[in-house]
């Protein structure tokens, strides 16, 4: 395994976004947002037992870089993008944000979740 450093700590540090270096299946280096979302031990570990997602995990362990949405990850019905990238021959980076296809949803739920409380008053008539 490459030695990792503190230049390289730094680097994912400075990311705002959760991000992981993985190197030959192991999770090298978690930034304080990764160590957040996916556990505060995930150092040193497999990366299979911190995302448990068969596509995603496809592309991680993959040959090549490349996105993959991911729903499930850290918990049930939550969409993620995560952003792979190839570092050197046998490190990635990887980059995990919420899913631009949740952050569509989300208002639309909220909106959902307002007009079913307005109807649950009596009194109140259903909209339509």
């Amino acid at each position: 395994m490459t030695v990792i450093g503190p230049n390289e700590r730094s680097l994912v540090d400075a990311l705002d976004e959760p991000a992981l270096v993985i190197e030959a299946g192991i999770v090298r280096l978690a930034n304080a947002p990764a160590r957040k979302l996916l556990g505060a031990g995930i150092e040193g570990r497999d990366v299979r037992l911190a995302i448990r997602h068969p596509q995603a995990l496809e592309v991680i362990l993959g040959k090549t870089s490349g996105e993959v949405d991911a729903t499930g990850i850290v918990e049930p019905g939550r969409s993620w993008r995560l952003i792979v990238r190839r570092l050197w021959p046998s490190a990635t980076l990887v980059r995990i944000r919420i899913s631009p296809s949740y952050r569509i949803r989300l208002p639309v739920c909220e909106e959902v979740a307002d007009i079913l409380a307005r109807c649950a008053r009596p009194g109140v008539p259903f909209p339509g």
